[in-house]
């Protein structure tokens, strides 16, 4: 249950900072392509984060599962 609060609380905070540079990019006050290519690269390394514990969890309660 640890790894499951872990990973809830991981996926909140992360959930949160894309939806902030989401904002930032669409709605903020960029000032100019290289600084926007920046935080482009930050929202999409927070998405590949985000998938990839999805994938991990998926994975693991498939295997529970698997066990019971």
């Amino acid at each position: 249950m640890d790894g499951l609060y872990l990973a809830d609380s991981t996926l909140k905070f992360i959930r949160q900072r894309t939806e902030e540079l989401r904002v930032q990019m669409t709605e903020g006050a960029v000032p100019d392509f290289p600084a926007y290519q920046k935080l482009r690269s930050k929202y999409e390394a927070y998405v590949s984060v985000e998938e990839h514990i999805r994938s991990l969890l998926k994975r693991s309660m498939t295997r529970y599962r698997d066990w019971e």
